[in-house]
């Protein structure tokens, strides 16, 4: 008896655990029948034009195909004796079922080859059965939108907060769950997306911001999910690019923004797939890479050096100088340097992704695929405004690497195994050297502005290092065990280093070469790392009748 409840309480944990995975693929299904008398056709076949995916109908004339990636899809029906029929543009989203029915003909020679249809979107999805929203490839391209998270914040349910982070229904922007092809990209610092995923590699964003199945996890507000790009059998290429700036004439609060400068605010972008060459169609590409630069539209004066020399009054243009450095005011090209405009939230980013997949088989497919983006950014600090060189500066690394097998067992089930790896590096400081003889400076002696607490020098000498490394192994089955019924199953392990410090540098003595990291047991320094292992196993069924829908 115990040993039953034992297992009662073990399957029922099972049923409701909220696992570590997401959804990539939908399903076509519907009936294919005699447009004349409307019987059931057995034995009819459906394909997808120009993809090894298909199906066969059954004794009702039903078929369903799974495991297909989202996208649009011309779809044709076969039936000895009967007239081909193709319906163009039918469209398959992520973890949906789209019904789509076809009605044949009997062949005569009147008839032709082939009758053409074009597919209409359902009006409502019957089998969505939370609130959620989905934005295609074609739908961003249609957009005024150049990065992931202008989508993002467009969405139902969805808000952006001041300092650029996500709500969704009111949540904290910790609460919200980030997944690309079925493995999770959240840092496990503060649950943040831990990749930068370019619109140009987005086949579908899904947002869920209702009740989720239970193959997601480890979210309380909402999910993100996003299914990228793979190479077809033809080439296809782009190259995009925007130059602007920043205008106001209100300069005394945006200081340096009455002129325009196309040069400080471009994107450039560049993206190519399809088969690679001499290999044949089996081996497919996706490539795409991405230059941002932002100068920003905050901006200091260079009024101080960072050693609290070279002061300029910016009214009377009366001058102090250290009695080291002997100026002529007059003549000297570093005088002018000093009192030039300074941009003080300017960003760079580069960022790439290349996706390869191998079909090996018309029913096993291999998926490689590499992210990775670099981030070189200041935020606006109006402390820093007349020192600009003396604040901190910013980078993240973000890389990733997954290995994918979507193998397809029968037309009734299919099994994907993924190995996944995430890196994500953030640095903060103002020289990446603690030895740079730039920190030798007597920060204790150099005064502020009043009242505005300004610094007259002196280096923000505040250091934070953060790691974060995430090694996932998963495995899931679908299987389509009855006509009602899609069962899908998993299991996933999760192995993270997380690594932190942050503290401020002891500055050097003038004449004394670098700064001094203090001790750990230094009241203000925040070191630890953690390596936290995470297990997962989800089992869940699609219940899907004529009038219901779980």
């Amino acid at each position: 008896m115990q040993t039953r409840v034992i297992g009662l309480m073990l399957l029922v944990l099972t049923l409701l655990v909220n696992g570590l995975f997401s959804g990539t693929t939908g399903k076509i299904a519907g009936v294919v029948k005699d447009k004349e008398n409307g019987e059931p056709l057995i034995g009819a076949n459906i394909i997808l034009d120009g993809h090894p995916l298909g199906a066969t109908t059954d004794l009702d004339g039903s078929y369903f195909i799974l495991n297909v990636p989202p996208g649009t899809y011309d779809v044709v029906v076969q039936y000895i004796g009967y007239q081909d029929v193709r319906v163009n543009g039918v469209s398959v989203s992520i973890d949906l079922t789209t019904r789509q029915n076809f009605e044949l003909s009997s062949a005569t020679i009147e008839l032709g080859d082939e009758v053409v249809v074009v597919a209409d979107r359902d009006v409502v999805q019957k089998d969505l059965t939370s609130s959620e929203s989905r934005v295609s490839s074609e739908k961003i391209e249609s957009l005024p939108v150049e990065e992931i998270d202008d989508v993002l914040q467009i969405q139902s349910g969805v808000t952006r907060g001041a300092d650029g982070s996500f709500h969704i229904r009111g949540g904290r922007s910790s609460e919200i769950a980030y997944w690309v092809n079925g493995s999770s990209i959240t840092d496990g610092f503060d649950n943040s997306r831990g990749l930068n995923i370019e619109n140009e590699s987005i086949q579908e964003l899904q947002v869920i911001s209702g009740t989720f199945n239970a193959e997601f996890g480890n979210a309380m507000s909402g999910i993100v999910n996003v299914v990228t790009k793979e190479g077809g059998s033809d080439f296809h290429g782009s190259i995009k690019a925007y130059t602007g700036d920043y205008v106001t004439n209100d300069d005394d609060i945006f200081y340096n923004l009455d002129q325009v400068q196309p040069k400080d605010n471009y994107s450039v972008q560049a993206s190519l797939s399809g088969p690679v060459p001499l290999l044949g169609s089996k081996l497919r590409f996706f490539a795409t890479g991405r230059h941002n630069y932002d100068d920003g539209y905050f901006y200091g004066r260079r009024v101080f050096n960072p050693d609290g020399s070279f002061f300029v009054d910016e009214y009377n243009q009366d001058s102090t100088f250290n009695a080291d450095r002997p100026v002529d005011v007059l003549r000297s090209q570093e005088f002018l340097d000093q009192y030039q405009a300074v941009s003080m939230n300017w960003r760079r980013r580069w960022s790439g992704q290349s996706k390869l997949t191998f079909q090996a088989t018309p029913t096993l497919k291999f998926n490689l695929e590499g992210i990775a983006s670099t981030e070189h950014y200041r935020d606006y600090n109006h402390g820093w405004k007349y020192n600009p060189d003396g604040d901190v500066e910013k980078f993240f690394d973000n890389r990733s690497l997954d290995f994918l097998v979507n193998h397809t067992l029968s037309g009734r089930t299919f099994y994907t195994f993924k190995l996944s790896y995430l890196n994500r590096e953030f640095n903060e400081y103002a020289f990446k050297d603690i030895n740079d003889p730039r920190y030798q400076i007597d920060v204790f002696n150099i005064p502020t502005i009043e009242p505005g607490n300004f610094s007259q020098g002196g280096l923000n000498l505040h250091r934070y290092e953060r790691s974060t490394n995430n090694y996932i192994a998963k495995f899931d089955l679908s299987s389509q065990v009855h006509n009602a019924h899609l069962i899908k199953a998993g299991v996933e392990f999760q192995y993270s280093e997380l690594s932190q410090d942050d503290y401020n540098l002891i500055p050097a003595d003038p004449g004394v070469a670098g700064a001094t990291i203090p001790d750990l047991t230094t009241p203000g320094r925040d070191r630890f790392s953690r390596d936290p292992v995470q297990y997962a196993v989800y089992i869940q069924d699609k219940i899907e009748l004529d009038n219901v829908i779980i």
